[in-house]
């Protein structure tokens, strides 16, 4: 039970109803496994604004499991595409793009070019031919690219 309210820190806190929320988890059998997972309420009476529970098991507004999302960066790993990992999670293909976008840090655009280059084409993991380019003084890493 709260000791305190997150925004007013008062002690007059008492419990106001239960939320139901309809988490989804990794597939089981290949069928969509949903889980109910009922949240308390609580309401301050100080200062009258209301919260839900907290859980380690979905992000607070989100509907996916962290354990479903884990599983959808690993299937893009592998390079399965987004309507096959949305097919076998029983998600959406925007719901897959959007794991994968929150979860991939992208470099930002640089300004200009260093004056001299390396950049080479390689053959790498299960011989497929990747592309590197860095600068050439510091060797700094630019890009990487898979070029299946």
């Amino acid at each position: 039970m709260w000791t305190d309210g997150p925004y007013c820190e008062s002690e007059k806190i008492v419990r106001n109803g239960s939320k139901i929320l309809h988490t989804r988890l990794t597939e089981l059998h290949q069928e969509r496994f949903e889980m109910k997972l009922y949240k308390q309420r609580y309401l301050c009476k100080e200062c009258l604004k209301t919260w839900s529970a907290r859980t380690d098991i979905v992000e607070e507004g989100h509907t996916l499991s962290h354990q479903l999302k884990r599983s959808v960066l690993h299937m893009a790993r592998e390079g399965i595409t987004a309507t096959g990992i949305a097919r076998i999670c029983h998600c959406s293909p925007s719901s897959v793009i959007r794991i994968i976008d929150e979860a991939v840090e992208l470099k930002s655009r640089v300004a200009r070019l260093p004056e001299n280059l390396c950049f080479d084409e390689f053959r790498s993991v299960n011989s497929t031919m990747s592309f590197i380019c860095c600068d050439a003084e510091g060797m700094t890493s630019w890009l990487f690219l898979k070029t299946d």
